[in-house]
């Protein structure tokens, strides 16, 4: 009863809203949104090894985040354990950001050791990686 409930009133509100509701066409309207800026080049392009390693670095410092309040939530009954426990954590959470630091993760404009200038953060070995492949040298079937 309850799931052909939610069915009528998801197909009701869907309906009164095509029928009352004002159509404007405006190109501006029509147009993609992008925080408030014009869409320009590719949608497909591609990206650097370092946006996903900063993306997961995000989501695991989360994660330990979320660690922390389940842990505040029982601080009292625990004591002094949890304390030491938390200074644990927090210690072992902090050396693993100093040392993705010190290895460069977070620097997004790395300068090159050897003559100064700016590399985009990408190591040598990577950057053959993320290099686009030329179209000859990309294999085609033949049909026999």
């Amino acid at each position: 009863m309850q799931a052909v409930f939610a069915v009528v009133i998801a197909a009701a509100l869907v309906t009164l809203s095509f029928v009352i509701g004002r159509r404007v066409k405006n190109p501006i309207k029509d147009m993609a949104y992008e925080c408030g800026i014009e869409p320009t080049g590719d949608a497909r392009q591609r990206f650097t090894v370092k946006f996903y390693l900063v993306g997961m670095l995000f989501i695991l410092f989360d994660i330990e985040a979320i660690f922390l309040y389940p842990w505040a939530v029982v601080y009292k009954q625990l004591k002094m354990f949890a304390f030491t426990e938390m200074l644990v954590f927090i210690g072992l959470v902090l050396a693993g950001f100093f040392y993705i630091w010190k290895k460069g993760v977070l620097d997004w404009a790395a300068t090159n050791r050897d003559n100064g200038t700016v590399t985009g953060g990408i190591p040598a070995n990577l950057k053959s990686m993320l290099e686009p492949v030329p179209a000859t040298t990309i294999p085609t079937r033949r049909s026999n």
